[in-house]
């Protein structure tokens, strides 16, 4: 069974500062530092934040361990100090390792996929971490700046009649709202029925990030090969002319080298779903949503949603989602129930199931 487990990476002195601004939010209430969240989301997403390090995450701590308690026991009364100490009072929950560089958490095969760094850098080296590495790098100002980022979920009305009030227009609508990421699995029946792949494209050059750097992007493609669907052709020759057509997309795209798999099942999953390392995109119907013009098209009333991993809730959905996929991902060719994997790069394992 694939777990997804949301790590935090902190530096001694990010983890003090973090529990030092929450305790002034507590007593103070929200300041200046959350000048980008919605007035009534901010002492809410406050404490959701400081749940997820107490609770609902596991912690690398960069210190010693001896050396973590010395500093607590030293002056037990002051109210980080106590903090730092309910914190480690599980062997489970943190990891001490001084000197745990992250540049270990973040390397091609880190089983960790999902952590968080909050270090002591400015913002401009956390950005050019973020792009060279494709994960989310804060410090002590940037982790209450980006909380919107990690707790609030979008939503944008693609047809039909809704409450929603934003509008999905194109593929660029969800371009302020992405997070970091090195590695994706899509999951849609339907979206190689259009030959032009203008869909996949349009949503390939939107969601996949303009830089990264470090290592090369993983990107799984899962879809069926169902007996009931619109294709006509569910042949072999037909998904190699789309891994080609893929394949020359992604190399005159992005700067950066992309590991890509198609893999097509015999049963797949119906919704459609999108994995990122910190985001789940998801739509009820299809992501085929543009005709050949890029407009919309008249069809199944439907909706995109974009959630954090840390929403309450979605860390359950990625387990199961990242199952079907590594199921999938082992299976093997089976020319008689037209079953076919094709792949970039010789034994490719999305790091995403790691």
């Amino acid at each position: 069974m694939q777990k997804t487990d949301i790590h935090l990476y902190f530096t001694k002195e990010s983890l003090y500062a973090f529990f030092s601004q929450y305790n002034k939010i507590q007593k103070e209430g929200a300041d200046e530092s959350m000048e980008n969240i919605a007035h009534n989301d901010k002492v809410l997403f406050a404490n959701q934040l400081y749940k997820l390090v107490m609770s609902e995450s596991r912690i690398f701590l960069n210190i010693n361990k001896a050396n973590l308690l010395a500093i607590i026991n030293t002056n037990p009364e002051n109210s980080e100090a106590a903090t730092f100490k309910k914190l480690v009072k599980s062997p489970k929950k943190v990891t001490c390792q001084e000197d745990a560089e992250y540049i270990s958490l973040t390397s091609n095969e880190s089983p960790y996929p999902h952590t968080i760094y909050v270090l002591n850098k400015n913002n401009e080296d956390c950005d050019k971490l973020a792009n060279e590495y494709g994960m989310i790098f804060l410090n002590k100002d940037t982790i209450w700046q980006k909380m919107n980022l990690l707790f609030s979920s979008s939503y944008w009305a693609v047809t039909g009649k809704t409450e929603i009030e934003r509008r999905f227009t194109n593929w660029a609508d969800i371009q302020p709202f992405k997070t970091p990421c090195n590695a994706l699995i899509l999951f849609d029946n339907y979206l190689l029925g259009n030959d032009d792949g203008d869909n996949l494209f349009s949503l390939l050059k939107n969601v996949l990030p303009s830089n990264c750097s470090k290592y090369p992007f993983h990107l799984t493609i899962i879809m069926e090969n169902d007996k009931n669907d619109r294709r006509d052709i569910k042949t072999k020759p037909y998904f190699e002319r789309h891994v080609n057509k893929i394949n020359e997309f992604l190399t005159k795209t992005f700067s950066y080298r992309v590991e890509f798999s198609l893999i097509v099942v015999k049963k797949g999953n119906h919704d459609r779903n999108i994995l990122t390392n910190y985001v789940w995109l998801h739509s009820g119907s299809s992501f085929d949503f543009l005709d050949k013009k890029g407009k919309i098209k008249n069809t199944t009333e439907t909706q995109l949603i974009l959630t954090p991993i840390t929403t309450h809730g979605v860390k359950e959905m990625f387990h199961s989602l990242k199952n079907a996929a590594l199921k999938n991902q082992d299976k093997k060719e089976n020319e008689h129930v037209k079953q076919f994997v094709f792949s970039t790069s010789e034994n490719f394992h999305n790091r995403l199931l790691s």
